[in-house]
């Protein structure tokens, strides 16, 4: 919460409030309210739909302004409300420091798209220290590279880092903010600064009168009991507290360590909130972060943070929050919430993503499989982020693998991961660096150790993200291929030896794990059947299938 006068909290409670505007533009410049036709400001301390750690979201402002002003190119523009009643104002609330990024100019009236400067921790992180580090000295060299200050309330610990991280100054940021229990944040003086989830005193009280009837609580009570931390693999955790998936809050830190996670577990004990969407007056001082009481119809009162805030201007103040969630079942059938998810954090970062979801209902067995194809290419040689999502229903508890496959091989090692009887969620990521120039198809191969793992229609997803995959060479459905199962009759064969193969459930086409096919096996084949894999196994078949 930004400190603020009495006054200012004694007028923000009247019905009939009055606000006036101003932004001043390169520190010189003012536009005062009359020429201000609407300020919206959007700020956020989690990145999905559900509370997480390690949030790293640049703040936006859209403006729209009638002016004769030349206002230069990424001009900084600082936006101020404060209070009137009367003759009487008070002093004015800084909303933020922003900087444009794009402009539009209809009848006069100007409308900008501006962001804060965590805008510009989208490029690689490239650090001037000597390795082994600490945090603290990341993070101050971090603001350096960003060109803001340091806020005061920033404690960052003295953990050592042993080697230069890979990845945007965003990526590290978020790192050092989940070895923090926090997210990260510009201020509204333009500041680096943290969020720290262990602050949870109650800033301020929302009456019925104070909210519209869109107000809505979303889900039931959230509370987390469980930390899980993922560290180099998706195999390799960290856990701390008991607790079902809904109660579980899992986040990826590969620099983590006991102390932290201990530390993380203290900050964060008994943190719950009630998940709600609330269009309201508005109290403009609040922060995202903050926590609020707020008194429902039903005389019940809840207590939650405000982990979205969209400000809006218009003449008069209004204000949406929210504290989203999911609900147990969303939990448990999708990573950061859901299958989309993820695929809506990557639509923040700059780059390009394609993606692929089956279209059929997916049944993974114990032979390897060739599941989902995704056609793509690049540019240029580059690094791409791998993702494969799968929501499916286990027969049996067993272990499932996933290989990323091209032509030029696997790309990383085959991932396992644990599946328990019944219903999962399936996450794996890759990222492949100095990959060369592309223009193939990337295919997704599966097995589980016993049992099936069933997936159903549009409910796995295989995305890539990178700088210079070209847009357009994604599909957006890719239907299960058909595979045959071969197995050798014979028993293992050497090289020049014969090869009897039999066919079994010949309306799927798969390979085994006990065969190798090189490249010019002349298979024959009695069903006729149809192969899809011809090209990428390098088959030779002797007559029509």
């Amino acid at each position: 919460m930004y400190p603020v006068s009495n006054n200012f909290k004694n007028l923000i409670k009247k019905a009939n409030r009055g606000f006036e505007a101003k932004v001043i533009i390169n520190e010189f410049t003012e536009i005062f309210d009359d020429d201000i036709g609407e300020i919206s400001i959007d700020r956020s301390c989690i990145d999905g739909d559900e509370f997480n750690l390690g949030a790293t979201a640049s703040a936006s402002m859209d403006l729209e302004v009638k002016t004769n002003v030349l206002i230069p190119n990424n001009a900084k523009l600082e936006p101020f409300i404060r209070m009137i009643e009367g003759g009487i104002t008070t002093e004015w609330l800084p909303m933020g420091e922003f900087y444009i990024d794009s402009r539009n100019e209809k009848h006069g009236v100007w409308s900008f798209t501006c962001y804060d400067k965590l805008i510009k921790g989208q490029i690689e992180y490239k650090s001037g220290l000597e390795y082994p580090t600490t945090m603290d000295l990341m993070i101050k060299e971090i603001a350096i590279l960003l060109g803001v200050e340091l806020s005061n309330n920033v404690d960052v610990k003295d953990y050592l880092v042993e080697e230069m991280p890979p990845g945007t100054i965003r990526d590290v940021l978020s790192l050092i903010a989940t070895s923090h229990a926090s997210a990260v944040w510009i201020n509204r003086l333009g500041e680096l600064d943290f969020i720290y989830f262990k602050n949870r005193e109650i800033k301020a009280t929302i009456t019925a009168d104070d909210y519209s009837p869109g107000f809505e609580l979303t889900n039931p009570i959230k509370h987390y009991t469980k930390l899980l931390a993922n560290y180099d693999s998706d195999l390799e955790q960290k856990s701390k507290g008991e607790g079902e998936i809904d109660n579980t809050l899992s986040f990826y830190n590969p620099w983590i360590t006991d102390e932290m996670l201990d530390r993380n577990y203290e900050d964060l004990n008994g943190f719950e909130y009630m998940p709600y969407s609330m269009p309201w007056r508005g109290i403009p001082y609040l922060d995202c972060g903050d926590w609020v009481e707020i008194k429902l119809r039903s005389g019940q009162t809840i207590t939650s943070p405000l982990l979205t805030n969209t400000y809006t201007y218009k003449g008069g103040m209004g204000q949406k929050s929210s504290a989203p969630s999911f609900t147990a079942q969303q939990s448990e059938f999708g990573f950061n919430g859901g299958l989309t998810g993820d695929v809506k954090d990557m639509k923040k970062r700059i780059g390009v993503y394609i993606a692929t979801t089956n279209g059929e209902e997916m049944l993974v067995g114990q032979n390897i499989q060739n599941y989902l194809n995704l056609p793509m290419m690049t540019l240029s040689e580059t690094s791409l982020e791998f993702t494969v999502v799968m929501v499916g229903e286990a027969t049996e508890d067993s272990t499932i693998s996933v290989s990323i496959n091209s032509s030029f091989g696997t790309l990383g090692p085959s991932f396992k991961t644990y599946i328990k009887q019944g219903w999962n969620t399936v996450n794996v990521s890759y990222l492949g660096r100095d990959l060369p120039a592309l223009d193939e198809n990337m295919n997704i191969l599966l097995s589980v150790d016993n049992g099936r793992f069933t997936v159903g229609s549009q409910q796995a997803q295989f995305y890539v993200y990178g700088a210079n995959l070209v847009e357009n060479t994604g599909i957006p459905t890719a239907n299960v291929k058909d595979y045959i199962n071969l197995e050798n009759m014979n028993g293992d064969a050497g090289l020049g030896d014969d090869v009897g193969l039999r066919i079994f459930e010949p309306e799927r086409i798969v390979i085994s794990d006990e065969i190798n096919l090189d490249v010019n096996i002349n298979v024959n084949f009695d069903d006729a059947v149809e192969l899809s894999f011809i090209e990428y196994f390098n088959l030779e078949v002797d007559k029509d299938v």
